[in-house]
């Protein structure tokens, strides 16, 4: 969740590119350019055990440290960032 706000924060995620044209929500990782090929993949911001899977274990022991209150208001302080 934490990585999904920061890469909205940041510009490089928006919400209207998240649905498809049939009016379905769709997951599109953005393009960033590759300085060493000259190109642009989505390979650098995809979310993949390499990119993301220490940080991703990291985050769900914490989670699971954490009560349902905690929980919540985790939830409710994103929510407030995204509106």
């Amino acid at each position: 969740l934490e990585r999904a706000i920061r890469l909205f924060q940041r510009g490089e995620l928006h919400v209207d590119d998240q649905i498809s044209t049939r009016g379905k929500a769709t997951a599109k990782t953005p393009l960033k350019l590759n300085k060493t090929s000259g190109k642009e993949s989505s390979t650098a911001l995809a979310f993949s055990e390499q990119n993301w899977g220490s940080c991703t274990q990291q985050y769900f022991m914490s989670v699971n440290r954490r009560n349902h209150a905690a929980l919540k208001e985790v939830v409710t302080m994103a929510n407030s960032v995204l509106m």
